[in-house]
């Protein structure tokens, strides 16, 4: 699976941004691959790749709550803060699987 998280407000620094700009969008962005499992009502990601190459093998832990056609992922970012995933199944068009 793959995951993209950024923070809510995120700026981008644009092409010409300066370093300070690019430090901190680097810092509001989390992008990764990883294998998944189940345990029990949690997914635990296994990180395979991350740009940051320190965060291979990291496990994620994240519990989950399903809302309908929604689910919610809820555990800790990498840094410690508290973070949620919103999951939201896309609908199905008429001759379309």
């Amino acid at each position: 699976m793959s995951a993209t998280v950024v923070a809510a407000g995120r700026a981008a620094p644009g092409p010409n941004g300066d370093a300070a700009a690019k430090a901190a969008a680097y810092a509001s962005h989390f992008n990764y691959v990883a294998r998944r499992r189940l345990d029990g009502e949690v997914v635990v990601h296994t990180i395979e790749h991350e740009l940051d190459p320190e965060m291979v093998g990291m496990e994620l832990r994240r519990a989950i709550e399903h809302l309908g056609d929604v689910m919610y992922f809820r555990g800790a970012s990498p840094d410690g803060t508290a973070s949620v995933i919103v999951w939201r199944r896309r609908p199905v068009t008429a001759g379309k699987g």
